[in-house]
C-alpha cells in the first residue's frame, strides 16, 4: 500500500530560527521544516509512512505531543471524523510560525508546553493520542516512549508513537550485542 501523500499548503516561510521551503523530488513538490541548519521534518512518502496507521484511525477528540511540520494536523482537519485536535508543543516559535500557515479551525487547540509536563484537564480521556517528540530513530527514545505512553494509558482509547517499533528493535539491537 503506497503512503498517504499529505499536501501541504504553506508557502516558503520562517520565523526566529524555523522555516520552512519546498523542494522537488521525483516529480512532485515536498515541504521541509528547519531549525537553524537543521532539517526536522519532512513530508516526503517514506516520513509520511510512519504516520499511515495513526492518520488512518484517528478520529473524534484526538492529542498529539508535538507538532512538526504540521502534516498530521492539515490531515486530521480535513477528516469530518475529527471533533478536537489538541496538539502539545514545547517550542513557542514554532507554533508562532505554524499556527496562522494551519488555520482558525475551532476543532484545533495548540497548547504551549512540554509533553513530559503539561497535564491534561481533570477526567480529559482521548479517543486517540500520538507522541512525535523525536525527530531521528534512537534506543534512547524508547525510555522516553514508555514514559508517555505511560502517562495516558487511562487518559486514551488508542495511542502510539512516531518510529517506537524502529526505535525498539535499535535497543533490542543494542541488548543483544
Amino acid at each position: 500500500m503506497a503512503a498517504l501523500h499529505i499536501e501541504l499548503p504553506f508557502p516558503d516561510t520562517g520565523y526566529s530560527d524555523w522555516r520552512i521551503d519546498t523542494f522537488s523530488q521525483h516529480g512532485k513538490t515536498y515541504h521541509r521544516l528547519w531549525h537553524g541548519d537543521r532539517i526536522m521534518m519532512l513530508n516526503t512518502p517514506e516520513i509520511v509512512a510512519g504516520f499511515d496507521d495513526f492518520l488512518g484511525r484517528a478520529k473524534g477528540h484526538i492529542l498529539i505531543n508535538g507538532l512538526g511540520i504540521g502534516m498530521c494536523v492539515v490531515h486530521l482537519l480535513a477528516k469530518a471524523s475529527t471533533k478536537s485536535l489538541t496538539v502539545i508543543e514545547v517550542e513557542g516559535d514554532l507554533v508562532h510560525l505554524m499556527r496562522p500557515l494551519l488555520g482558525k479551525d475551532p476543532r484545533l487547540d495548540f497548547i504551549h508546553a512540554d509533553a513530559y509536563t503539561y497535564e491534561p484537564p481533570a477526567g480529559k480521556v482521548y479517543d486517540y493520542v500520538w507522541h512525535d517528540v523525536w525527530t531521528t530513530y534512537s534506543a534512547r527514545n524508547v525510555k522516553q516512549i514508555n514514559q508517555l505512553v505511560e502517562k495516558y494509558r487511562d487518559r486514551c482509547h488508542w495511542q502510539d508513537a512516531w518510529g517506537r517499533n524502529r526505535c525498539e528493535a535499535l535497543l533490542a539491537q543494542q541488548i543483544n550485542h
